[in-house]
C-alpha cells in the first residue's frame, strides 16, 4: 500500500530524535551517579489527526525518554558554632555577589 510507505519514509524525519534519545540512555546507562539496573526505556508516540473529509490526515511524532533518577547522597552538617576539637567548613562572612551590568 504506498500510502503506508510513504508514512514510514516521512517518519524516518524522527530519527535525530530517536538517535538523540538513545544516546541519553546511553549515558545514564554508564552513569555511576544512576542505579545500575534501573531500567530506562524509550516511547515512540504518533497522534493523528483525521481532516473532516477522512481523506487526509496529519499526525505527530513525541519521542520521549524516561530515565532513572541520580542516586541520592545524604550527609550532615553541624550548624551553630564549632567546639574547640571540630574542623570548622567555613570562617568568616560571605563574599557579595558582584552584579553584572547589562
Amino acid at each position: 500500500m504506498k500510502v503506508i510507505e510513504e508514512f514510514y519514509t516521512e517518519l524516518k524525519k524522527a530519527r535525530p530524535e530517536i538517535d538523540s534519545a538513545l544516546h541519553l540512555i546511553k549515558q545514564s546507562i554508564e552513569n555511576p551517579a544512576v542505579r545500575a539496573t534501573a531500567k530506562r526505556s524509550l516511547t515512540i508516540k504518533v497522534t493523528f489527526s483525521p481532516e473532516e473529509d477522512r481523506a487526509t490526515s496529519h499526525y505527530e511524532v513525541e519521542v520521549k525518554p524516561s530515565l532513572p533518577p541520580l542516586q541520592s547522597y545524604s550527609s550532615s552538617v553541624s550548624i551553630g558554632e564549632p567546639k574547640p576539637e571540630e574542623p570548622v567548613l567555613f570562617e568568616g562572612e560571605p563574599e557579595p555577589i558582584e552584579e553584572e551590568e547589562d
